[in-house]
Order: C-alpha cells, then sequence, then structure tokens
C-alpha cells in the first residue's frame, strides 16, 4: 500500500503498484533531480508526505502527481480488470486533495 499524506486533511491511499505506477508517471515529468529524488524516496517509504517539502518542491511535486493522476486517469486503453478500473476511480479523489493541498 502507498499513500499520499497530508496532515489534517483526507489522505489517500491504494496498492502499492498502484502508488508506484503514479509516481513513475510523476517523476517522469519532473525537471528537478532532487524532486525526482524525493519521489524515489516516497515509494521506498511507501508515502508522500507533502506537508515534509518546502513551499516550491511541493508545488512542482504536487503538479507532477497531479499531471500523472489525471494521464492515467484519462488513458484510452480500457482497465485490464477491476482493479485497475478501481484504481482509476479512485484518481479523482486524489486530484481534489492536490488541488486543496496547492491552494
Amino acid at each position: 500500500m502507498g499513500g499520499v499524506i497530508v496532515n489534517g486533511d483526507d489522505d489517500w491511499f491504494v496498492a502499492g503498484h498502484e502508488f508506484r505506477q503514479l509516481l513513475a508517471g510523476a517523476r517522469a515529468m519532473l525537471a528537478h533531480e532532487e524532486d525526482r529524488e524525493r519521489l524515489v524516496q516516497a515509494e521506498a517509504l511507501q508515502g508522500l508526505i507533502l506537508d515534509q517539502l518546502a513551499d516550491e518542491q511541493r508545488r512542482r511535486v504536487v503538479a507532477a502527481v497531479d499531471a500523472a493522476a489525471l494521464e492515467l486517469q484519462r488513458s484510452s486503453t480500457t482497465p485490464r480488470d477491476e482493479r485497475e478500473a478501481g484504481f482509476r476511480e479512485h484518481l479523482p479523489a486524489l486530484r481534489e486533495l492536490l488541488a486543496r493541498t496547492s491552494q
């Protein structure tokens, strides 16, 4: 299991392989090596704790995770099974959490 964690707000958790898929997509969108490394650490720890990031890094990471979630949500392929379909159904909740975080 892995998740995006924000103190004092709703956290978002999914299966570990789904979390890794999301972070891999987000890493591919990041230009700063330290941001990509932060996502590697989050994958190892099975959690991305947004409150621990400096403001500027948090904005970059949130934007990349949101873009990766949107890309997965809009994926043109048909889900292979119920688990993948369920993962896609959870992505809008993540995007809402990220939107509240970036305000």
